[in-house]
């Protein structure tokens, strides 16, 4: 009798596999599950039997040097944070990834009770406050890349009582920042003010050393210059307005409508369909894509032109059949991913157009407008509606409309004359 006996192959034991139910996580046994791409599950189970379920957002980042990071902090525990919660958080998670600001592996350390804080665990309190209001994870990325770039380095790892006015003016104005970048210097100092606020809201300090009447510089608005964007002259735009016209492609569309609009970049990349108004021949911009007013930002009505009318005839064709009205239904879709175009494709159609950086920027179309409204004789307030501007001053008290009707026949008087100087260029001009 052959007593040789073959070895029993082990058990494989199947591993569950999202994306789970709700009923499914909560049975899930000890150990990491993917639910989605990014999005774990982590369940802990005491020896008492009491569980503890997390969410997990997993990642890879490169760095610039070619430091390679992974890893999966904790961002949310199961079920407070529901399946869908901790999907968006990791979908807002992702972009901050993407413009350079990486969630931390850990928590700030919190601040034991009666003792005081540095800055940066100051900060980072407030900006898990402020990216909340963000309009976009783009817009929170800047905030905090702002703070790790100019003023981390010097107050980062001070206490919040230990930095003077002398500390955030040395900092602002390193090098002469102040004086050459005082726009982003400016908008630098008004987030550690914030921060200072939030600092004394939490009773740690009494005085904010980032307000604008103890530092020892002079105000921003004494000292900003006004940058003017490289902008086409007139009597170039005739050929130019030609060339664009027979070109194919969304972003030469995009390009024209913005032209014609006189709006800004961000107004036009991000436009929807259900911002169109055919009836009243509206095209209104909510305030999320418009640039802030001193006080608040607000929506925009721009009037259509016959132009841009023929412009959306022309997208409407080209229209995703399958997404219809939907929310992201852009009128000027990326053409690699649907998405929303980005700026830089303006300004990429500009270099195929044999237009330099220096010669003009998408933002320039604006300044060319102005100048021809101004050579036009028209009237000064007129024009700084039509370039979406906030009327100041008294004007702001006494004239509060929006004056559309009066910038119908402006922006089609204008629409007129680029047709008008396209007829007359010559192919080769």
């Amino acid at each position: 009798m052959n007593m040789h006996t073959s070895p029993i192959p082990p058990v494989k034991i199947e591993r569950p596999r999202g994306p789970f139910t709700p009923k499914e996580i909560d049975k899930l046994p000890a150990g990491k599950y993917r639910q989605a791409p990014a999005l774990w599950v982590k369940v802990v189970v005491a020896a008492s039997g009491k569980r503890k379920t997390q969410w997990l957002y997993r990642y890879t980042y490169v760095q610039p040097d070619g430091v390679r990071i992974e890893a999966a902090p904790v961002i949310g525990l199961w079920p407070a944070m529901t399946i869908a919660a901790a999907t968006a958080e990791v979908e807002r998670l992702a972009a901050l990834r993407d413009g350079g600001v990486l969630p931390s592996n850990k928590a700030a350390p919190a601040t034991p009770k009666g003792s005081i804080p540095t800055f940066r665990a100051m900060a980072l309190e407030w900006y898990d406050l402020r990216k909340l209001t963000c309009g976009n994870a783009k817009h929170a990325a800047q905030i905090w890349s702002t703070l790790e770039t100019y003023a981390m380095p010097w107050i980062g790892d001070k206490l919040v009582t230990e930095i003077t006015s002398d500390d955030v003016a040395a900092l602002l104005n390193r090098n002469g920042l102040w004086f050459s970048k005082n726009e982003t210097m400016d908008r630098t100092r008004s987030r550690i003010k914030m921060i200072f606020d939030h600092a004394r809201i939490r009773k740690f300090v009494t005085d904010n050393p980032a307000t604008v009447d103890v530092l020892p510089l002079p105000k921003a608005a004494n000292v900003q210059a006004v940058t003017n964007h490289p902008a086409l002259p007139w009597d170039r735009m005739g050929a130019f307005m030609r060339d664009l016209r027979a070109r194919p492609g969304t972003s030469a569309r995009a390009m024209e409508w913005l032209i014609r609009s006189s709006a800004r970049s961000n107004a036009v990349t991000g436009a929807r369909w259900q911002e169109i108004d055919r009836k009243e021949m509206i095209w209104t911009v909510p305030a999320s894509r418009m640039k802030a007013t001193v006080q608040k930002k607000e929506p925009f009505r721009f009037p259509i032109t016959r132009q841009m009318l023929s412009i959306l005839d022309h997208q409407e064709k080209r229209r995703h059949p399958l997404e219809p009205k939907s929310k992201e239904d852009f009128i000027f879709p990326s053409e690699t991913s649907g998405n929303q175009m980005t700026s830089d494709a303006l300004s990429r159609l500009l270099t195929r157009m044999g237009i330099a950086p220096d010669d003009a920027v998408p933002h320039g179309f604006r300044s060319t407008f102005g100048t021809w409204a101004d050579a036009a004789g028209l009237d000064d307030y007129l024009i700084e509606r039509a370039l979406q501007h906030s009327p100041k001053g008294i004007r702001k008290v006494y004239r509060r409309s929006d004056m559309l009707e009066p910038r119908r026949a402006l922006m089609q008087r204008y629409s007129d004359a680029l047709d008008a100087e396209a007829a007359k260029a010559t192919p080769d001009a």
